[in-house]
């Protein structure tokens, strides 16, 4: 009798691939981006990829680039909507930002963005700190 995985899969069907998805690690990450932008683009956008990334301010404290482009990635993993990919940097960002000067500013990191989308992005940030709790940025449209 083969060892039962603990998802049910039998021991021999690790490494065997299902829908082109190799489960040795190799393409995973490329296969779970890729499948978290096809939702994205239906105009699914949790934050679940914004929860994960507040760590990776920490990871790259010297340059405000590689914590941007390392939020990125880590968020496009699950979440391929834009503005989950921004808000996960604009976070990170602001956590590098209160380790390196001791002020949490979600704005500090608007200039990682495209330049197109800084201007939607201070408009959000502003309505959250200017309105109440109850103002659900799930309504915000891109």
């Amino acid at each position: 009798m083969e060892a039962q995985r603990s998802v049910g899969h039998r021991q021999s069907d690790r490494n065997r691939p299902r829908d082109g998805v190799p489960h040795d690690g190799v393409g995973l990450g490329e296969a779970m981006t890729a499948i978290a932008r096809d939702v994205g683009r239906q105009g699914q956008a949790g934050n679940g990829g914004l929860m994960r990334t507040s760590v990776v301010g920490l990871a790259a404290v010297d340059s405000a680039e590689e914590t941007a482009n390392a939020a990125a990635r880590v968020c496009a993993l699950t979440h391929g909507e834009p503005r989950c990919i921004e808000s996960s940097v604009l976070w990170s960002l602001a956590v590098r930002n209160a380790v390196l000067t001791g002020n949490l500013d979600v704005r500090s990191g608007l200039p990682q963005l495209a330049p197109e989308r800084r201007s939607w992005w201070q408009r959000q940030i502003a309505s959250a700190e200017d309105g109440p709790p109850s103002a659900s940025p799930r309504t915000a449209t891109q």
